[in-house]
Parts: structure tokens; C-alpha cells; sequence
């Protein structure tokens, strides 16, 4: 099987080549900025921006290619521009496509009626809207079939987010965290499970947009329990915000995604009362700490 993975460097993406590259059956191929993969010897690694695909000399016939560089409808023009008979595209997409909600199945974002010709929006919209401008230039201009993944947050030790450590660390260190809605819930899935995911669907023939979660949602409420029994100190919240001190997690409203379609296809992805605890430990300053009393 003939694969291209486009960026992906760090995290689930690296993860995802270092397994390939130790498949036998998988002619893995890589193209970053850097022209770079020490992690997986045996691929071939291309060097290239997406505005000059050309240069590059990548075939233009693949497969399976994944794509987690694709961050609006100019970067999917580009892909449709140069690659000519692709046998599955899988696109790296996200849960941000949707506005919130509580159990939202994929229809809750339809691809086909956004419309492309409207003006891009700036930031704090820009990755929202660039992730739906994506999916729908997949979906109208794309000749060949296209899945596109819609992610949550992503948790695992190889994080270069820390967000996870944000908050462990903080309340460890007894300094104030600032959530706007605590309660609520967010979808949120393992790297691992995302990268075993990725690899399974290589194979796969299903397309269109699919939520990849965890089937029960987290809150920082329950994330900061889990921290406290932990660590053995207790979260300092706090009502005065601070660019310092928001939560990353700090989301305003419910959002988290219905997984129905995924299990129906055949994969589950562990939930989050399986690793977040090992998780939390191995972001702690002072795993030792678990013992000591709340205060």
C-alpha cells in the first residue's frame, strides 16, 4: 500500500509514521517543511509548502494519502491541483467545525450548504471557519473519495499542547485557573486511540465527514477531581481572567459529539476514566504527591 502522510510531525502524526514505517506492507512516504523523518528511517521524506507542490517532485498517484496540513479551501486547491489518482484521501478535520452542542451528530455541520464564495472570517473564527471551508472544498471539488476526521481534544504524554500540564501543573503549584463554564462537557480522545484509529481506516472504504471520540464527554469539573485526588492539592479557580491563566479546556458551552456512526463502523476508542488518570500523573511535577491530603 502506497502512502503519503502530509505534515503531522509532532504528536498523533508522528505516532502514526513511526507505526507505518515499522509496516512491511506500507510504502510510507512523508512530506514536511523540513524534509525530515529520523523517526522513520525506511520512508521516503519530500520537502515542500503546499503552495509549490511542483517542486517538490511528488508522484501524483496514490493509494491512501493523509493529510494533517490542510487548514482551509486554498490548501485543498492545492491537493486538487497537483495529485491526480488517489484511491482514499483522508483528511484531518476537527470537532471546532461546529458551533456547540450536546451530542452532535455529524449533520450538525453539513459541508454541502457552506457556501465557499463568502469572505473568510478573521480570528477568533479563522481556525473554525478554515477547517469548514476544507471539508466543503473536499466535499464539492474533490474527484476521489474523501474522509474527513473530525477530532476533539487530543490528549496523550506526548502533548506539545501541555495543555494537560497547564492544569495539573497550576493546581499543583496553588496559582488560580480561570474556566467561564466548568460543567461543561467536551468530547476529548487519546492519541493512541487516534493514531490506531488512522491506521485502521487506511484500509477502510467509508467517506464524509465522522466524529473520532471518546463516547463519553469530559467537564474541567470532573478533570479537576481527578487532578485533586492525584496531586493531593486542590484547584484554585478563579472569576478573574487573565491571558495567564484561562484553561485551555475553558469552553463557554457544551461540546461534545455523538459517536453512533464510528462504533457502527466498527471502532470504539476508549473512554477517558481508562487513561486520563496516568495521564495526570505523568504530567504532575510530583507524582508522589497522590499521597498526601487535599488542602
Amino acid at each position: 500500500m502506497k502512502v503519503l502522510v502530509i505534515g503531522g510531525n509532532r504528536f498523533v502524526g508522528l505516532r502514526l509514521t513511526h507505526e507505518l514505517a515499522q509496516d512491511k506492507s506500507v510504502d510510507l512516504n512523508i512530506v514536511n517543511r523540513t524534509g525530515q523523518a529520523p523517526h522513520a528511517p525506511g520512508a521516503a521524506v519530500y520537502k515542500a509548502d503546499r503552495a509549490h507542490w511542483k517542486l517538490s517532485h511528488i508522484d501524483r498517484d496514490w493509494d491512501v494519502i493523509v493529510d494533517f496540513a490542510a487548514f482551509n479551501d486554498t490548501d485543498v486547491h492545492g491537493v486538487l491541483d497537483y495529485f491526480r489518482n488517489i484511491k482514499r484521501y483522508i483528511y484531518i478535520s476537527s470537532v471546532s467545525v461546529y458551533d456547540g452542542g450536546s451530542a452532535l451528530k455529524e449533520s450538525a455541520f453539513d459541508a454541502a450548504s457552506f457556501d465557499l464564495t463568502q469572505t473568510p472570517r478573521p480570528a477568533p473564527h479563522a481556525y473554525q471557519d478554515g477547517k469548514r471551508r476544507a471539508e466543503a472544498a473536499f466535499l464539492k471539488l474533490c474527484p476521489f473519495p474523501t474522509l474527513s476526521v473530525r477530532f476533539p481534544f487530543l490528549l496523550g504524554p506526548d502533548d506539545y499542547t501541555r495543555r494537560l500540564e497547564f492544569h495539573v501543573q497550576r493546581t499543583e503549584g496553588g496559582q488560580p485557573i480561570y474556566a467561564p463554564a466548568p460543567d461543561s462537557r467536551f468530547s476529548v480522545l487519546h492519541a493512541e486511540d487516534a493514531c490506531r484509529f488512522l491506521k485502521w481506516s487506511l484500509t477502510q472504504d467509508f467517506h464524509g465527514p465522522l466524529n473520532v471520540a471518546a463516547a463519553t464527554p469530559l467537564s474541567l469539573t470532573q478533570l479537576f477531581s481527578k487532578i485533586e485526588k492525584r496531586t493531593g492539592r486542590k484547584a484554585l479557580l478563579t472569576q478573574h481572567q487573565m491571558p495567564e491563566n484561562r484553561s485551555p479546556y475553558g469552553i463557554g458551552e457544551d461540546l461534545y459529539v455523538d459517536v453512533d456512526k464510528l462504533t457502527e463502523l466498527g471502532f470504539t476508542a476508549r473512554t477517558w476514566d481508562k487513561w486520563l488518570g496516568e495521564l495526570i500523573e505523568g504530567a504532575s511535577r510530583n507524582p508522589a504527591s497522590s499521597n498526601t491530603k487535599l488542602h
